[in-house]
């Protein structure tokens, strides 16, 4: 995908570290929570207004969400925890995407 420019939310993570391998040499905005990538930008996707607000104003052409709370078992016990990352931040990014005519495919791992 030369000349697109991606948004990886989560960069930081395990996942979004993958992510980033796989568009080294592009244009990439990355987000991070606690260990940030070179030049990344820190996001909390629990504020849904915050992600959504980046989306709108990354101008990304793609947007991958690899941001998730390590402790799974949490997130399984505590249902606000759950609708904030689980719902909150995929659904903020789609409706983004949406917002800016950018065919959203939101896969929940």
């Amino acid at each position: 995908m030369p000349g697109k420019r991606f948004l990886i939310i989560g960069a930081g993570g395990l996942v979004g570290r993958h992510l980033l391998d796989a568009v080294a040499g592009r244009d990439v905005i990355a987000t991070y929570r606690r260990d940030p990538p070179s030049g990344g930008l820190a996001l909390d996707i629990t504020d849904a207004d915050a992600a959504r607000r980046l989306v709108v104003e990354s101008g990304a052409d793609v947007v991958m969400l690899a941001a998730a709370d390590a402790w799974v078992e949490r997130c399984e016990r505590d249902r606000p925890c759950r609708q904030a990352q689980g719902d909150g931040a995929p659904d903020a990014a789609a409706a983004a995407c949406d917002d800016r005519d950018l065919s959203a495919q939101v896969r929940h791992a």
